[in-house]
């Protein structure tokens, strides 16, 4: 179970993204909130960054340290795990609860929750006298990291104006990448020299003062304008969704598989090539910066290609770097095509977001968000399994991965041959979807 847990602290928890941006047609309802301008969208842009920026630092601040964890309460492996596993589901948890209702109340709740929830936990975290109440800490935290994730999405799909989707989202989902690799950088040292309580108290300071800065300066725009859609009628409006399945299609074929392989990365590596702990350590760093790069890379491509040629483009270099994986001769071919694999799952993951504000009602919104993230989520723990579940019949990594690889290849050609993915627009590149 082990490889789920790195795999989630390392890759993209649904988390993040950036978005591309993908709107109706001039015609069509006009959204209940409108876009921001001038200083209120600079405020909200700012703010909502940051909170991506602190869910990235929360997600993995035990990760580099988990031995010293374990040293300071006494507890193995297994035990050490429940730390992270109780995040991971509270983070899903969250996803779906926020995404739920997201569409009602609107951003700023969300974000404030989250960093509320963060702030709690980073206090538990420092004051823990036991290992339980540490636990419990981290399941806090990843209840305010699945809602500054939703909030961070609703704000940019409603809040930001249509042309700036893909770059604001861009900018919000490698806030969170950045948040990862520094921690990966600080956690050890900063934990060497002061301490545990002494470290996530440092934390907590200054989660407090971007609390702050939304209780005080975030814009106070939430959907009124349109009525709530019943809660009965969501699970059918899903499943009745076309676009919103091909997105979902398209993020569990990028996200699902950088998660599912991400986690058994450094088990593949070691036993098939013997290369060392820092070798491995170093691909995990590279891997994180790369899928920074390809979540950014979304808006600039957007202007030269098509959505379905980026999204179906990328997913088959996802497909075909990670079917060769197994067939490189040494551990720098390997690394390169992970690298790859990485850079190419993460930039149709931008591209996914965006195509949410297709809907110009909050509630379909909502209910896309929703649809995407449990999905993607889903996926992104069965992955794992399934790979753990090969290399057990197999003593071999090669059958999994080319599971993998063929699921999202077969996903690849769904969207090159989708007429819902359209040319992109004369303007900025934005490509406008098939209502649906």
């Amino acid at each position: 179970m082990w490889p789920i847990f790195t795999a989630f602290l390392q890759g993209n928890f649904m988390t993040s993204s950036s978005f591309a941006h993908h709107a109706e047609s001039q015609s069509s309802a006009a959204p209940a909130i409108q876009a921001l301008n001038g200083r209120a969208y600079t405020v909200m842009l700012t703010i909502t960054i940051i909170a991506g920026l602190e869910m990235g630092l929360l997600i993995l601040d035990i990760s580099p340290i988990l031995p010293l964890v374990r040293q300071r309460f006494g507890v193995g492996y297994v035990e050490a795990g429940w730390a992270i596993s109780a995040a991971i589901i509270c983070h899903t948890l969250a996803v779906a609860l926020a995404g739920f209702i997201a569409g009602r109340t609107g951003p700023r709740p969300l974000l404030l929750t989250g960093l509320a929830l963060c702030l709690i936990s980073t206090i538990m975290r420092a004051l823990a006298p036991t290992f339980p109440v540490f636990v419990a800490s981290r399941a806090v935290t990843g209840l305010g990291t699945g809602c500054i994730v939703i909030g961070g999405i609703t704000a940019i799909t409603l809040l930001s104006p249509v042309k700036r989707h893909v770059r604001d989202q861009g900018y919000f989902g490698a806030a969170q990448q950045l948040g990862i690799m520094l921690t990966l950088l600080i956690a050890p040292v900063g934990v060497a020299r002061f301490g545990i309580p002494i470290f996530w108290g440092m934390f907590a300071g200054e989660l407090a003062l971007v609390l702050a800065a939304c209780v005080l300066f975030y814009p106070r725009a939430h959907p009124q304008a349109q009525s709530p859609e019943p809660a009965r009628a969501q699970p059918l409006a899903m499943a009745r969704d076309r676009y919103g399945w091909l997105l979902s299609l398209t993020n569990m074929a990028g996200y699902g598989a950088f998660v599912g392989v991400t986690g058994w990365t450094s088990s593949f590596l070691i036993t098939r090539y013997h290369t060392s702990p820092a070798q491995t350590a170093l691909l995990a760093s590279g891997a994180a910066l790369f899928a920074f790069f390809g979540r950014l890379a979304a808006s600039p491509l957007l202007r030269v290609m098509s959505q379905r040629w980026l999204m179906g483009g990328f997913t088959t270099i996802t497909a075909i770097s990670l079917a060769a994986t197994p067939f490189a001769p040494n551990q720098q071919i390997a690394a390169l095509l992970l690298l790859v694999f990485s850079l190419s799952s993460s930039v149709p993951f931008g591209v996914v977001f965006g195509s949410i504000a297709n809907h110009p009602a909050p509630a379909g919104i909502s209910r896309r968000i929703m649809l995407v993230a449990i999905n993607s989520n889903a996926v992104a723990l069965l992955l794992p399994l399934l790979i753990g579940y090969t290399v057990s019949l197999t003593n071999e990594f090669s059958l999994g991965f080319w599971l993998i690889a063929a699921l999202v290849g077969l996903v690849a050609i769904v969207l090159l041959r989708s007429r819902m993915l359209q040319t992109p627009s004369a303007t900025a590149g934005t490509p406008a979807a098939k209502t649906v």
